[in-house]
């Protein structure tokens, strides 16, 4: 009876060892993870200067940034057409949190790259690389993802990089 009994015992401690973390496991990777974000942001120097619309994509699971973005360079001053730049961006979402004074702050900073629109014909190969035509930094205030500052640059063909800094970031949404 008490070799059965061990048996039983033994038996109930490996199932439990087994089933328990494929249970942990499978309850985590769908049931808790956060939707992507999406938010928009427009972003330009208080002084004037070009604006840039960004829509983002942010997966806080993922620490990813995806989105598209368009910078307008005509200026209402200028009889000169000059267009505009429209960008694919790829990057980095970080968040953390530190303690001040006992209060928790979320602190977010994105950086992206972003690379022209280009469409490729179907069966056409591999292609050329693709230069990036704007690099994007955005630090958010604190507790918030609605407001902040950012540094941008810019860049028509292969041309010279133009720097954007202490750009106000508001949202759009």
């Amino acid at each position: 009876m008490k070799k059965l009994f061990g048996f039983f015992c033994a038996l109930l401690v490996a199932m439990t060892l087994v089933i328990s973390p494929a249970l942990a496991d499978e309850t985590s990777s769908d049931q808790y993870t956060q939707p992507p974000l999406l938010k928009c942001y427009h972003i330009q120097k208080n002084t004037g200067g070009v604006p840039f619309d960004v829509v983002l994509a942010l997966d806080f699971a993922e620490h990813k940034a995806l989105g598209k973005g368009m910078i307008d360079l005509n200026s209402p001053y200028s009889l000169r057409n000059f267009g505009s730049i429209k960008t694919n961006l790829h990057g980095d979402l970080n968040s953390f949190t530190w303690l001040l004074r006992g209060v928790p702050q979320v602190h977010t900073y994105i950086k992206a790259v972003g690379y022209p629109e280009f469409d490729w014909p179907k069966n056409a190969g591999i292609g050329p690389v693709i230069p990036q035509n704007t690099k994007l930094d955005i630090y958010f205030d604190v507790n918030t993802l609605k407001s902040g500052s950012a540094d941008f640059q810019y860049r028509r063909g292969w041309g010279d990089w133009t720097h954007v800094s202490n750009a106000t970031v508001e949202s759009c949404s």
